[in-house]
């Protein structure tokens, strides 16, 4: 399998259903947001369009769940932070939350990552960005070593 690292601001929280078929390759359809957006759409002339439907617009009606164990050239992936995650990666005082990642194959062991900023210290300057963290989301680091 062809190593891969992804890392970015994916716009998605931990229990999104994006993040579960990530990291989890399966959406049960109990995931109700991503389940519904999912069910909203339909390939139409080699474009995708919103039909602003229910379940039967997208041909999940009768579908209990997403499981993404084929193809399976579809990697498994691991988020680097697994047995540290941070506390967030984005805040400001509306929102805080994680929606920054570094996720990596198993072609790598994680052999460290970078510390993360804590509530109290972004709250000393209210929110982010501000005179000592110059962005809203948190910067992720970590080291690699090939397996």
């Amino acid at each position: 399998m062809c190593p891969i690292i992804f890392c970015g601001d994916l716009n998605s929280h931990p229990n999104s259903g994006v993040m579960k078929l990530l990291l989890d390759r399966r959406l049960c359809k109990k995931n109700g947001k991503t389940w519904h957006h999912l069910c909203t759409y339909e390939w139409e002339e080699g474009a995708m369009t919103n039909k602003g439907g229910d379940d039967k617009k997208g041909g999940l009606k009768d579908i209990e769940a997403i499981d993404l164990e084929f193809p399976p050239q579809f990697p498994n992936l691991m988020s680097a932070y697994k047995d540290c995650p941070p506390d967030f990666t984005h805040y400001i005082e509306q929102f805080i939350c994680t929606l920054d990642y570094i996720l990596v194959t198993d072609n790598f062991e994680v052999e460290r990552v970078g510390g993360t900023p804590t509530r109290e210290d972004v709250e000393k300057y209210v929110a982010m960005p501000n005179e000592c963290m110059p962005s809203d989301h948190v910067s992720l680091v970590c080291d690699l070593k090939w397996r």
